[in-house]
């Protein structure tokens, strides 16, 4: 039995009706259409002018989540390096103060009831821990810090690292704020898109039952028709931090949509080359053609992002 289709990232939702208009228009008086828009009262020109607005919204989606992005790697570039300088620095201090482990405490440091480390899993509060921890070593006199036989034997200096992490948060409340503004644009653009992809819907509908069985002339209007034996599932698939997955099969007219709190970068096929698109959590991009065979990665460094995606297997 032969299934729609219909996409559910904007960007295809609009090219669609653009397509149906563009059929409509291209068939002038004789345009199949014309009883069921008169009949709704549907003028196709200003569900178009609509779509543009929500396009221009769109955009500054787009926009932000590319700011956003850009913010994070700058705010990692600096940070990451302190993630993993921290812990040999603890190790010292928890070899240093056994069995003592409490002491670590006075450091910003959390160690559970065996003995072990517990390391925050979330930017703001591993910020707070490197900031806590530098600050008690730069609070002793000059020399006398527990840690300075550590420093003085791997050359290292920790009185740089407030300025950096300074700036490093500043970056980091600068993605917050991209991700705020690209959330407040998909608010928007929503806000002015569905109501009109209700009527496009309803555009769909009526297409369909007027060429049903034979739903191929559906192709001239750019309308998607699944008649394979095997029916598409969704696909729920996870991506450990700084790790990739590829996902064959994915159904050409589905959409992929992040159900993570991470980005997502996604790119066409089996290799990480070429053109990345960006979705951020929450998000859409329709599978259009060439995206049958997709790899997903997860640029994050802490948290595993989470995905699904219409696909055949």
């Amino acid at each position: 039995m032969a299934r729609i289709i219909l996409p559910d990232a904007f960007p295809e939702q609009f090219q669609l009706l653009k397509d149906i208009k563009a059929k409509r228009d291209a068939d002038g008086a004789t345009s199949e259409l014309i009883p069921f828009l008169t009949a709704q009262g549907i003028d196709l020109a200003d569900l178009v002018l609509t779509g543009n607005d929500a396009q221009t919204q769109n955009q500054a989606h787009t926009t932000a989540v590319f700011q956003k992005e850009n913010q994070r790697e700058l705010r990692d570039l600096i940070f990451v390096p302190f993630t993993k300088g921290i812990r040999p620095l603890v190790q010292f201090l928890k070899a240093l103060y056994k069995p003592n482990y409490r002491a670590l405490g006075d450091w910003g440091v959390t160690v559970n009831a065996t003995g072990k480390v517990v390391y925050p899993a979330s930017f703001t509060t591993f910020a707070d821990l490197i900031g806590t921890f530098v600050a008690k070593h730069l609070s002793y006199p000059a020399g006398t810090s527990p840690l300075q036989p550590y420093l003085t034997k791997h050359n290292m200096d920790l009185s740089v690292i407030p300025a950096q992490l300074t700036s490093a948060v500043n970056y980091n409340t600068a993605t917050q704020q991209s991700e705020r503004d690209a959330e407040d644009a998909t608010e928007q653009r929503d806000l002015l898109w569905a109501p009109v992809f209700v009527t496009v819907r309803a555009i769909v509908d009526y297409l369909f039952k007027l060429y049903d069985p034979n739903t191929r002339g559906l192709g001239d209007y750019c309308i998607t028709v699944d008649d394979s034996p095997r029916k598409p599932k969704l696909r729920k698939s996870k991506v450990k931090p700084t790790e990739s997955i590829t996902v064959n099969g994915v159904v050409i007219g589905g959409t992929f949509t992040n159900t993570g709190s991470t980005d997502l970068y996604l790119y066409k096929g089996k290799t990480t080359t070429g053109t990345q698109n960006i979705v951020s959590p929450g998000g859409k991009f329709g599978t259009i053609k060439g995206y049958s065979i997709i790899t997903v990665v997860n640029p994050d460094t802490l948290e595993t992002g989470a995905f699904t995606v219409l696909a055949v297997f």
